[in-house]
């Protein structure tokens, strides 16, 4: 027989939706980093790249997004592994 999700038990316990103030948290605080960095590259006070690596560190570690939604920007069903568009290997290229 197999397991069966019980409501309210701790194993296979489905993941509750955040609270209305836990999104409104993370979207200031998503909001306020991009902000800071806006500020930050556009006064040149820190070169670009360590800003924009500092803000998606801070992204990460305050749990504003998750690392698969950071680092596959694309989703996985229209991923190709092939070669890419301006190599010239492809066929398919759209930039004439």
């Amino acid at each position: 027989m197999a397991a069966r999700w019980v409501p309210g038990s701790l194993v296979g316990s489905a993941p509750q939706p955040p609270s209305p103030r836990e999104s409104f948290m993370t979207a200031a605080a998503a909001v306020t980093i991009f902000a800071v960095a806006y500020v930050l590259i556009a006064t040149e006070w820190i070169h670009r790249t360590a800003v924009a690596l500092g803000g998606a560190g801070l992204m990460l570690l305050l749990h504003v997004t998750t690392s698969e939604k950071a680092f596959f920007s694309i989703p996985r069903s229209r991923r190709r592994w092939r070669s890419p568009a301006w190599t010239g290997t492809s066929s398919s290229c759209c930039w004439g």
